[in-house]
């Protein structure tokens, strides 16, 4: 094993703690420049900034899955700005 020394792989690894430990299941996390991409069982997508405060931005993507209403469900939620934006 050697060190990660990639900023956004190692932010990567710190969202999956995050994503774990806020017990928000996901299928994977895509790093693709400085955005992270959550992959989540419902088929829909996150978008997250590599460089965000990962617990807050949790807590926000738990309050939009439990309280989303809209139908269909939203496909991608980004959570890369102030206000988070629903993609149909």
């Amino acid at each position: 094993g050697q060190t990660l020394t990639n900023f956004t792989l190692i932010q990567a690894v710190k969202l999956a703690q995050t994503l774990k430990s806020h017990f928000v299941a996901f299928d994977h996390i895509n790093a693709e420049g400085q955005r992270l991409t959550v992959s989540l069982p419902s088929g829909q997508t996150a978008i997250i900034n590599a460089d965000a405060d990962f617990a807050g931005i949790i807590t926000s993507l738990q309050l939009i899955l439990r309280e989303t209403t809209i139908q269909p469900q939203p496909k991608v939620i980004d959570l890369r700005f102030s206000k988070p934006v629903l993609k149909f």
